[in-house]
């Protein structure tokens, strides 16, 4: 008979187990968008802040000004989940245009 101590650290080292894959495959994606985020964000904001007239003022640099240099969470929480759906939108659309446009068989 196995004590309940070694019964219990392994259930939990193998829900551990399974979850890491699930931090693995949603945690990837995840961080790629947040540097390729950045990667954009970053030289516009340390460059010109939003530029002349906010003439380098795209829709990154605009949610974070609303966020941190202005307090209006709300409102860039408002742009982000704007164009979340914009984002859903264009992707199944693309998915579902797909069967048109996509050749898979060998010709």
């Amino acid at each position: 008979m196995t004590p309940v101590g070694v019964v219990a650290c392994r259930e939990f080292l193998s829900t551990v187990k399974r979850r890491s894959y699930l931090i693995v495959t949603f945690g990837m994606p995840f961080f790629a968008t947040l540097y390729f985020g950045l990667l954009a964000l970053v030289p516009a904001y340390i460059m010109t802040g939003g530029g002349p007239l906010n003439s380098t003022m795209f829709t990154a640099l605009y949610i974070y000004k609303n966020a941190f240099e202005y307090s209006q969470v709300g409102l860039a929480a408002a742009v982000s989940g704007i164009l979340f759906i914009i984002n859903v939108v264009l992707a199944v659309t693309t998915f579902w245009s797909s069967k048109y446009w996509v050749n898979y068989h060998l010709e």
